[in-house]
């Protein structure tokens, strides 16, 4: 199979011709096979970085939703109302936005921005935000507090509950925990600070139900490996627990991580 760069380059000489029917028939089929690409090297690369199956298919789903199904690194926040695209807002893998998006381009100052770049930022402030860059203190919400640390970006106890979902948790816990306790969406935020309001409800629940029929679906396409070649975690916890499912409880660190979308 191609990579997602190779199509990517012939989708960049079919654009610069004039559009004929037969250019706009392979463009689309080569748009449907880099969707393809992307996610099976998503896939895999999160798998060689040793993280379980399981968690890996939960962190997908959530891709698959923040990206509308494309799984490109490259992927900016869509306005539906001019179908024009934002500069400023949710960008790539996980929909970076605000603080998180200020990170990232920290993170990714001495190296390119890259799929492998946005996947090593969220298992790094996840596993080992000592590998975050000493600069992201700088960034407002830090200095205007010297007790927060890097660990922060993520919340202590959030990354702890997430560590023990990924490694005990079947494919729902993770795409419920991932969203809940990384991603922190806007329904979620809302839904959490005014638990009483059904509207608010009720959009948190389909957006939540969203990310894990897309997590369990990626089971079709993307099998669990005969065999891991990464190290560690993807030693751990390979297939959904027999007995009752994991469900992660809020840390007792935060309800709500301090930096929150900020």
């Amino acid at each position: 199979m191609a990579t997602s760069n190779d199509i990517r380059k012939e989708i960049s000489n079919i654009t610069s011709k004039p559009t004929t029917n037969d250019s706009s028939y392979e463009l689309s089929k080569l748009q449907q096979d880099l969707k393809i690409a992307n996610k099976q090297e998503v896939f895999e690369y999160m798998i060689d970085k040793g993280i379980p199956y399981n968690a890996v298919l939960g962190i997908m789903g959530n891709i698959d939703h923040e990206t509308g199904g494309t799984f490109d690194y490259t992927q900016k926040q869509k306005n539906y109302k001019t179908g024009e695209y934002y500069d400023d807002k949710g960008y790539g893998l996980f929909q970076f936005d605000g603080l998180k998006r200020d990170a990232y381009e920290l993170y990714t100052k001495d190296r390119p921005d890259s799929m492998e770049a946005q996947i090593d930022f969220m298992y790094d402030s996840i596993y080992s935000p000592n590998n975050l860059p000493g600069s992201i203190l700088s960034l407002p919400p830090f200095a205007n507090n010297q007790n927060l640390t890097k660990a922060d970006l993520v919340g202590v106890g959030n990354a702890r509950n997430l560590k023990e979902v990924f490694a005990k948790g079947s494919t729902s816990d993770v795409a419920t925990a991932f969203m809940n306790q990384w991603e922190m969406p806007k329904d979620y935020i809302l839904h959490k600070e005014n638990p009483e309001n059904h509207d608010y409800y009720e959009a948190y629940q389909s957006n939540l139900n969203q990310r894990i029929n897309d997590a369990t679906s990626l089971k079709e396409d993307l099998p669990m490996p005969i065999a891991y070649t990464g190290d560690g975690l993807g030693k751990i916890a390979m297939a959904d627990p027999k007995n009752k499912p994991f469900l992660p409880s809020m840390g007792t660190d935060e309800a709500l991580p301090r930096l929150a979308k900020q």
